[in-house]
């Protein structure tokens, strides 16, 4: 039977984040993306499944308190994106290889130059210890976990089950058991900055220092208009680019 239970892991712990070839209108950010067992909404990792999903939050839209709607670009809110991700034991060592319990860690960056109160706002929070990522993720099936029992097969026998889940209304009890969803196919497809994560390990454990002196001077930004390039539009185009 798989454990799915946790031990005392120290991905929390404060470290440094160094960024080679830092561009100073990006804030980047540290924080634990998910990791294998429980979070607390009894949604449920399990190593093989977390495993294979780790390279998948690379290039993932960064919000805030999951201000994104499906097909309403106009509703929805990117603040930044995810830029890497790596793996870490229990012990917050980077590992290669599978083991029963780990965490994908995420870097990102906030376009701070476009959203400077957010990324203010951030650096504040993470200052504080007060700044937390959640994890976004597609999946297209799902079975059960319950503690002490393991992971039990969702089918026509067991979909009662469902009406236990958090995610579905229930208390997250079965029998007195705690209960959760163990997601299956996993695609993380992006995080949201929250105070009140699923997951409490996920704090934003580090801000990389701007190197630049001038980083939060005003910038102008220039918006390059696309054009027809016939005939006297040129002449425009070229007079725009040639101000100031």
């Amino acid at each position: 039977m798989q454990n799915l239970q946790r031990t005392f892991w120290t991905y929390g712990a404060d470290k440094s984040l160094k960024i080679d070839n830092p561009q100073q209108d990006l804030m980047y950010f540290e924080s634990l993306f998910a990791a294998t067992g429980f979070n607390l909404n009894d949604d449920v990792f399990t190593p093989d499944e977390l495993w294979k999903a780790r390279k998948s939050p690379v290039y993932k839209p960064v919000d805030v308190e999951h201000e994104i709607k499906i097909n309403e670009p106009k509703e929805s809110v990117i603040v930044g994106s995810l830029i890497e991700s790596s793996v870490e034991d229990k012990d917050g060592k980077k590992i290669d290889k599978q083991q029963d319990e780990f965490a994908i860690i995420s870097v990102g960056c906030v376009w701070q130059y476009i959203f400077r109160d957010v990324a203010a706002n951030i650096k504040k929070l993470v200052a504080d210890k007060r700044m937390f990522v959640s994890m976004e993720a597609w999946f297209n099936d799902y079975d059960y976990a319950i503690s002490g029992e393991g992971v039990v097969k969702r089918n026509e026998k067991t979909s009662f089950l469902d009406k236990s889940l958090k995610a579905y209304g229930g208390n997250g009890k079965y029998k007195g058991k705690r209960i959760g969803r163990v997601l299956r196919n996993i695609i993380f497809g992006g995080v949201g900055f929250v105070e009140k994560p699923a997951e409490p390990k996920a704090i934003v454990r580090s801000v990389a220092e701007q190197i630049p002196s001038d980083a939060n001077k005003v910038v102008e930004r220039n918006v390059i208009e696309c054009l027809d390039l016939s005939g006297d539009n040129i002449a425009y185009i070229l007079s725009r680019l040639n101000r100031g």
